[in-house]
């Protein structure tokens, strides 16, 4: 059976670089697909808009450093137009998890965009609080820039392989004594189970979405942030965040247009072993 240690690698940014986050995703399970049987390693993307779930008690930035970012391995930085929204001590959430990060030890990979943008489309503010920390981080701090998605993609790629080759002797040293951040064979038998429920009720679900609703709810969070992986690999559903900060389950048309045959299909998959890397 393939098992596999994981790092998380958590995607920061303010929200106006959703094209540079996907493509972050897209190049990570990329990096997977080739490379994680023979390293036994699995590289875990996270991010605000798919991995954090409501919690009361905390201010909303705290709650996403415990859940997201204490958790990350590593972190990649991702700016264009804007700064982001400010937090009780930083300039901005994503300003708060880069500079808690990099205090921890922990490596960051920064990226700049200089793609073009309208005028009346630039928050002014927002613009001018953006330059001064690139001018403030620019004495302390290798970054990259790019012109274009294309090569951001070429960048992120290269520098994805470089990192894991830099730093993997020492992921793999400094997690040695920490076997709760190992993928066991009990979390992957238990994981991979609920998938199967899951796809085993996917007709109920169709046709009751508040079912669904309440079904991911109860999957527990650190189940939940598993089997993400899955649902998006199998088209089949998306949590992501609202503008006001709370996260909502996104059907995707692929789930909804699932036939009988190909439910069956994705079933055998599951069992014989194609989503392993998920579990």
């Amino acid at each position: 059976m393939f098992t596999a240690n994981c790092y998380n690698i958590m995607i920061a940014s303010p929200g106006d670089v959703d094209q540079e986050r996907r493509i972050c995703r897209d190049r990570i399970y990329e990096w997977n697909s080739i490379h994680s049987k023979k390293y036994g390693i699995i590289l875990n993307p996270i991010g605000w808009e798919i991995n954090s779930f409501p919690e009361t008690g905390q201010h909303p930035q705290d709650v996403l450093n415990k859940q997201l970012l204490n958790e990350a391995d590593i972190l990649v930085g991702i700016f264009w137009n804007r700064l982001g929204t400010s937090t009780k001590e930083y300039a901005s959430g994503t300003i708060e998890e880069i500079t808690k990060h990099v205090d921890s030890g922990k490596p960051a990979l920064l990226y700049f965009s200089n793609v073009e943008i309208r005028p009346d489309k630039i928050d002014m503010e927002q613009y001018k609080k953006l330059v001064e920390f690139k001018q403030a981080i620019k004495s302390a701090s290798l970054y990259k820039e790019y012109s274009d998605v294309s090569e951001f993609k070429d960048l992120f790629s290269k520098d994805l392989q470089l990192i894991v080759n830099d730093k993997l002797n020492g992921f793999n040293n400094d997690l040695s004594d920490e076997p709760e951040r190992k993928s066991t064979e009990d979390n992957y038998s238990e994981t991979k189970k609920i998938a199967i429920e899951f796809v085993q009720k996917i007709s109920e679900f169709r046709t009751d979405l508040n079912s669904l609703e309440k079904y991911i709810q109860n999957l527990g969070t650190y189940r939940s942030k598993k089997l993400n992986r899955f649902f998006e690999e199998a088209n089949l559903i998306n949590i992501k965040i609202s503008g006001d900060g709370m996260p909502f389950i996104s059907i995707r048309s692929g789930f909804r247009s699932l036939s009988s045959e190909d439910t069956r299909f994705l079933l055998d998959d599951i069992k014989n072993g194609e989503y392993d890397y998920c579990f």
